[in-house]
């Protein structure tokens, strides 16, 4: 739906006279667009990135580079675009464009194995500033209304669920944000129906290119960027998540940094959706597999979506 949606916003935005209303409203339809296709992909093997009766499944691939050709399009015309302040009081200013669309573009990038591109777009982001989802008492934060306050779909999970290597040092100020629960078992992003979701984290995208120059065999540099992770103080993140721990001492090897690098992708960003992709990107043990993290690869395909369109793919094995 909001694919289609904003593809909408795609195709009719040339129908407005005023240039940067025009621009402005093409931007959100590329920007949402973006998030759809990259979310999908996470998940499912195949994505349909056009919109319409009976469409076709392209590979997660093709769908995560349309959607950094999309992001890194409404980029560039962010940069010659005075978005109209009637349209940003009209849409809400929760989202901060400019620095969504580096960071959205930089998640999809490393995905990828664009790990220059990664590094370049995390870089340009100004950590400093802030994008959430706005909720309300009446349309409510998903994660708290429909699971943490019954534990009827999950839960909040001590030590973040993890063991053995991968457990938390017991120092980790991260433990505090996000496990700590209210009255309402809430915690961390998921308080309350009003608390808001941030769309990236700065930790994220200090681990994107700690992750990155790993890959490339920097060791060196994706150091600085974990460590920055692993020593930054709640009180210098401007949504108050810091380990505040020493910095890494482990062995100086790329299978060694990798694993604290998605140790801390686990807890930095929990319960924000990355865990099934970063458990896959990582190698991690899979169905079948002796001491298994996860239970499936991908999502069978929704039975509504297999009934309404007949191209919709076998479902994976796992």
């Amino acid at each position: 739906i909001i694919s289609s949606e904003a593809q909408k916003l795609i195709d009719n935005s040339a129908k407005v006279g005023d240039v940067n209303l025009r621009n402005g409203i093409k931007i959100y339809g590329n920007l949402y667009k973006a998030m759809a296709l990259g979310t999908l992909s996470m998940f499912w093997e195949k994505v349909p990135v056009t919109t319409g009766e009976n469409a076709s499944f392209n590979t997660r691939i093709e769908a995560l580079t349309k959607a950094v050709q999309l992001v890194d399009e409404a980029s560039s015309l962010l940069s010659g675009t005075t978005v109209p302040a009637s349209f940003t009081t009209a849409v809400g200013s929760e989202i901060d464009l400019k620095n969504t669309l580096l960071a959205l573009s930089a998640r999809y990038n490393l995905i990828l194995g664009n790990y220059d591109a990664a590094i370049a777009k995390a870089g340009a982001v100004d950590l400093s500033k802030k994008s959430v989802f706005f909720y309300n008492n009446i349309n409510p934060n998903p994660v708290f209304r429909s699971a943490l306050t019954t534990n009827n779909v999950y839960g909040i999970r001590t030590n973040f669920g993890l063991s053995g290597a991968l457990a938390p040092n017991p120092n980790d100020q991260r433990i505090i944000f996000h496990l700590t629960k209210n009255a309402s078992n809430g915690s961390g992003f998921f308080q309350s129906d009003a608390t808001t979701i941030p769309v990236y984290l700065p930790g994220e995208m200090l681990l994107i290119i700690a992750e990155a120059y790993a890959r490339k065999n920097d060791l060196p540099s994706a150091l600085i960027y974990l460590n920055r992770v692993l020593t930054k103080k709640p009180s210098s993140d401007v949504f108050g998540i810091g380990a505040d721990l020493p910095p890494y001492s482990g062995a100086m090897t790329q299978d060694a940094i990798l694993e604290e690098i998605y140790k801390n992708r686990l807890i930095e960003l929990y319960l924000l959706g990355m865990k099934l992709e970063d458990s896959r990107r990582f190698n991690r043990p899979g169905p079948g597999s002796a001491n298994a993290e996860r239970s499936r690869n991908f999502y069978p395909y929704p039975q509504q979506e297999r009934d309404g369109n007949p191209n919709t793919p076998a479902d994976p094995a796992n």
